[in-house]
């Protein structure tokens, strides 16, 4: 990648598109970031440049005055799509809806040039099906930034079926470039790291349906080694992007994911999380303090009735068990199905993407250390719940022949290389 010529555009000045370009011109690459909001485009921008040049901080503290002003100076905003023209990748970074997604591309038809790569930053949407709305399908992928993309190491490099082999080069390069740890994952609904954390997610909810309570649910998450839990992680994602994630999985994969009448409901009312300042529990913008909420609590009852709830109180090791054994059984899955090409890319994609313990290695290291026979027999006791806790059709076989994922001797290294047609 040619550093001096080389420019790129984000689409979306909301939090997620503040993010990218922050990174993007701290890391010396020119942007142009267009959004039809002015005002969206305003703060967006002003975030964008306060987020870049909080990490050129001396160690005063205090922001170097030139290198801020040769930050903001990278950064350029318009309100129309035409400045993109002279950019080299396109990130969009709007709202996790598809149609929305891709009548921007059709729009941009006429405006990027033919050679320009156009990428989304979707978590969960198939790029494969969304290129269908881009006149350069082998030039369209996924790149995957979490949030908050400012910080987090990881990015998700997503192949379509037509996508070309210099397409993901260069996006893996610009990770690189940007200080990010890039994996290629095939396409799927999910990909690689929003498919494995979406059975947590499902199975944290149902517990709670069924009586457990939330404070116990995110205690057993912690204990095990998660930086928070998945009921404070509803809240911090936003009910309303986890709601819009469950119905694409839902699509994706209808034997083990449904849509949960009480997410539909909390978004209805506008209990968004974090950012409404009220979710499973209340939030305190100004001090990021929160607290149980009575109304939260009156609603629950009403959906813990309907689901024949019991007052449930399983033990710790039930709630971890419930937790991360069909994550686990998910990750598999997405290796069987040639999601991702190596094991280590998966225990990478895990831990940078979902803080999964790095004490444990990675979810596969995980299962390599309490062995695939004992994973096979703890998750039989939950197979009255459905399919998330059927064995993947390899953990059979790799508990008959005391197989692993990894090598003994062999550490986890990630791999970057493009995935290839038949690879």
């Amino acid at each position: 990648m040619q550093s001096m010529a080389f420019r790129a555009g984000v689409l979306g000045a909301g939090q997620m598109g503040a993010g990218i370009a922050a990174t993007l011109i701290r890391s010396g690459v020119s942007t142009t970031m267009v959004d039809v909001n002015q005002d969206i485009l305003d703060s967006g921008s002003a975030r964008a440049r306060q987020l870049a040049a909080g990490r050129s901080k001396s160690t005063t503290g205090q922001a170097d005055a030139a290198e801020s002003a040769r930050i903001a100076s990278l950064l350029s905003t318009s309100t129309s799509p035409a400045p993109l023209a002279d950019c080299n990748v396109v990130i969009e970074a709007v709202t996790e809806n598809e149609a929305i997604k891709t009548g921007i591309f059709e729009a941009l038809a006429g405006v990027l040039r033919d050679e320009a790569i156009l990428a989304s930053n979707t978590s969960t949407i198939p790029i494969s099906r969304m290129a269908r709305s881009w006149v350069h399908p082998e030039r369209f992928a996924g790149m995957h930034f979490f949030h908050p993309a400012q910080r987090m190491e990881l990015v998700e490099v997503i192949r379509g079926e037509q996508t070309d082999d210099q397409t993901v080069t260069t996006l893996v390069d610009l990770s690189r470039r940007l200080g990010k740890t890039p994996i290629v994952v095939r396409d799927c609904p999910g990909f690689l790291v929003t498919r494995v954390l979406f059975p947590y997610l499902s199975q944290a909810l149902e517990l709670l349906l069924e009586g457990v309570p939330m404070d116990a649910i995110d205690a057993a998450a912690v204990q095990f080694g998660m930086p928070t839990g998945p009921i404070a992680l509803y809240d911090f994602i936003g009910l309303d992007t986890v709601l819009a994630i469950s119905r694409v999985m839902a699509e994706g994969y209808p034997d083990r994911v449904q849509t949960s009448p009480l997410l539909v409901e909390m978004v209805r009312l506008g209990r968004l999380g974090q950012k409404s300042g009220a979710g499973f529990r209340k939030h305190d913008r100004n001090e990021s303090r929160r607290a149980a909420d009575p109304a939260f609590e009156s609603l629950l009852r009403q959906y813990q009735h309907q689901h024949h709830a019991d007052s449930h109180s399983p033990a710790q090791e039930e709630i971890t068990d419930r937790l991360f054994l069909p994550m686990l059984l998910e990750a598999i899955r997405a290796v069987d199905d040639g999601i991702a090409r190596d094991p280590a890319d998966v225990d990478v994609g895990v831990t940078l993407g979902l803080a999964f313990p790095a004490s444990r290695g990675g979810i596969l290291a995980w299962c390599d250390s309490e062995g695939a026979g004992a994973i096979m027999d703890r998750s039989a006791r939950y197979n009255y719940l459905g399919p998330a806790f059927h064995p993947p059709a390899s953990l059979p076989r790799m508990a008959g022949t005391k197989g692993s994922f990894h090598a003994p001797t062999s550490p986890a290294t990630t791999v970057t290389m493009p995935l290839g047609p038949g690879s």
